[in-house]
């Protein structure tokens, strides 16, 4: 039951940052469907004893590869897929607890919480930075390729002549 509740979670989370981006409702429910994805393959992660830091990277990676594939295919700005699909991964309580920590000067906890931000957070860059890396070199890859292919047609076009 708590497992469902965390899903439906994520995808009103993705659903609200959406109405915030003022999305159109088409592309609202693929919103909504990266979010609660990504929620899904984070608590299966952590299910299975993975590292929080592995956690959160295999769902951001998850989660910006989808952005991508949906942008394309819905003509849209990846943004507004990559930042509605990674919200329910963001490290909201342990930055809050981090800061109230520090405040009411408990150290050790907000240390705690500091290093569970920052590991988040820093999962969150890297599953972002890593599929935006690939996805331009396969890119570049493609148009090299069809570049020759059209380079080579043109010279066996010309030498035909």
């Amino acid at each position: 039951m708590n497992g469902c509740i965390q899903i439906v979670s994520a995808f009103l989370g993705s659903l609200g940052f959406g109405i915030v981006f003022r999305m159109k409702r088409r592309r609202l429910a693929f919103a909504c469907l990266g979010g609660g994805v990504t929620w899904i393959l984070y608590v299966l992660c952590e299910k299975y004893a993975l590292s929080l830091f592995v956690s959160n990277f295999i769902a951001t990676v998850f989660a910006s590869a989808y952005a991508k594939v949906v942008a394309k295919h819905t003509k849209s700005p990846e943004i507004i897929y990559i930042i509605t699909s990674v919200v329910p991964l963001i490290p909201g309580s342990s930055l809050y607890y981090a800061l109230s920590s520090f405040i009411e000067s408990s150290y050790d906890q907000f240390e705690q919480y500091a290093m569970t931000t920052g590991i988040v957070s820093a999962a969150i860059s890297f599953g972002i930075l890593l599929v935006t890396i690939f996805y331009n070199i396969i890119a570049r890859t493609m148009i090299h390729i069809r570049g020759m292919e059209l380079r080579n047609r043109n010279i066996e076009k010309n030498n035909g002549r």
